[in-house]
């Protein structure tokens, strides 16, 4: 009787550590069929298998953290929250989770906790280039600019092929107008990811910013043939030819624009003083009134029109868009100008002499030109 008591104790014993194991296995498959279902996109029912595997072993930390990216790429990133601090609590050490939460609050607008958990990343982790460089992308969100510059050198110490970290700084330093610097950064892009399409745009503006007009336009005209559908690239395409008094090509730049986005008031107002570069008035006309169109509050468009009404000798119709702009925007010096011409054409002197009088605050140079046209 002893021993068949020993043994049924035994068997017991043999059982429950039977299944325990069984157990175990179990939930490592589901957490397998989620990271299956996950690699797929298939994120309900790779949520379901890591739900499953936690519910079998709540101290997977390996499923929190699987769950918790599923569970983002639904859009769940409060449930995603808790599911990396989980894994946090379970395993201290996983660098990973700590740059995932922050990334999560980071999402949610949260960037004081964002910045937290990523510098406990990088405290973790001091070698995980990704934990620094998303740090320095919640510190350049803060505005905290020098803080970001240096999240962003480490990351480049630690990955020199970081393009995006090379991107981010060309990003600050042109914000903080150190041109060279923004220079450097966006050709190291372009070294390492040829024809990148964002820093070919932003370089050029560099350029731009530095008065380098033929090295912004060399940049747009690459960005516009790889972008032919870029509205924006053609605007700033044909500025920049305008100022380099290349008229001819500025309009059809410009043209190009304005046939992608027909609602820019502003690429409509610079076709139409290309246009008058071009002496092209009837063009210029129309380009103007399409800008005053579109914007009837835009001061500028309403001087361009004036321009080109006085080089249609239609004298009357400028005085009113010279008055218009004037009276949307009393301190530009152009339709001052305008206006004083338009009215001495007009043989009124009185307001020739008035437009001249106040253009000796706005634009002494205006005003010498104006007095010049009186005194004839």
């Amino acid at each position: 009787m002893k021993r068949i008591a020993i043994l049924a104790t035994f068997t017991f014993l043999l059982l429950i550590a039977s299944t325990s194991v069984v157990s175990a296995d179990e939930a490592q498959n589901f957490y397998s069929r989620g990271i299956k279902h996950a690699s797929q996109q298939e994120l309900e029912k790779a949520v379901a298998a890591f739900e499953s595997a936690l519910e079998i072993r709540p101290g997977f930390a390996e499923a929190h953290f699987h769950l918790a990216l599923a569970l983002e790429g639904q859009g769940k990133t409060e449930e995603a929250i808790q599911h990396y601090k989980d894994t946090i609590r379970l395993k201290p050490e996983f660098a990973g989770a700590y740059n995932n939460l922050g990334n999560a609050f980071k999402a949610l607008g949260q960037t004081r906790e964002a910045a937290e958990w990523l510098q406990r990343a990088v405290e973790v982790d001091p070698a995980m280039a990704l934990a620094w460089y998303n740090l320095g992308n919640v510190l350049f969100e803060e505005d905290k600019l020098e803080e970001a510059i240096a999240k962003y050198q480490k990351t480049i110490q630690l990955d020199p092929l970081s393009a995006r970290a090379h991107f981010q700084l060309g990003r600050i330093y042109a914000t903080l107008g150190r041109y060279n610097e923004a220079v450097s950064s966006y050709e190291q892009v372009l070294e390492l990811v040829p024809g990148n399409d964002e820093a070919t745009f932003n370089l050029s503006a560099v350029y731009g910013a530095t008065g380098n007009l033929d090295k912004e336009v060399e940049f747009l005209r690459a960005f516009v043939a790889k972008n032919p559908d870029n509205a924006l690239g053609f605007y700033n395409l044909g500025t920049s030819l305008f100022k380099m008094e290349k008229y001819e090509d500025a309009s059809q730049a410009l043209l190009r624009s304005t046939e992608l986005a027909p609602d820019n008031a502003s690429a409509w107002n610079n076709l139409s003083q290309t246009y008058l570069s071009l002496d092209d008035y009837p063009r210029a006309v129309e380009a103007a009134m399409k800008a005053v169109q579109i914007s009837p509050d835009l001061a500028i468009a309403h001087s361009s029109l004036g321009f080109a009404l006085i080089g249609m000798e239609e004298f009357s119709r400028s005085i009113s868009a010279f008055t218009e702009s004037i009276r949307l925007n009393p301190d530009i010096a152009e339709p001052r100008f305008g206006l004083g011409v338009a009215a001495l054409a007009s043989g009124d002197r009185a307001t020739a002499e008035e437009q001249a009088k106040a253009l000796e605050k706005l634009n002494p140079e205006f005003a010498a030109r104006l007095k010049d046209l009186l005194s004839r």
